[in-house]
């Protein structure tokens, strides 16, 4: 886990199988969260154009808010500023491209 993003009750465009019909709907998991970050590192890529992708990926990781373990989670191992359920913490887009 190298960094974490919202990803858990997102609004965003469905497409319902049984009827055959798009709308909107919330949505949860990594296909929420991922292109959040995709989207942050594209703004990284515009506001910082000279940046390498080792770069970009290290300044991210730095920017982002860290976060701790939940309380009694056993499964959640590391420090505040870089666990297994957060990484280095939450991507913070304003940060990012600063």
């Amino acid at each position: 886990m190298d960094v974490a993003a919202p990803g858990s009750s997102i609004y965003s465009t469905t497409w319902n199988t049984r009827t055959g019909t798009d709308g909107y709907g919330t949505e949860s998991g990594t296909s929420m969260a991922s292109p959040h970050v995709a989207g942050v590192m594209a703004q990284m890529k515009s506001a910082h154009p000279s940046w390498s992708p080792d770069q970009m990926i290290s300044e991210l990781k730095a920017r982002a808010v860290p976060k701790p373990c939940p309380l009694n989670t056993a499964a959640c191992t590391g420090t505040v500023d870089d666990n297994s359920f957060f990484g280095a913490g939450v991507v913070d887009t304003l940060a990012a491209v600063k």
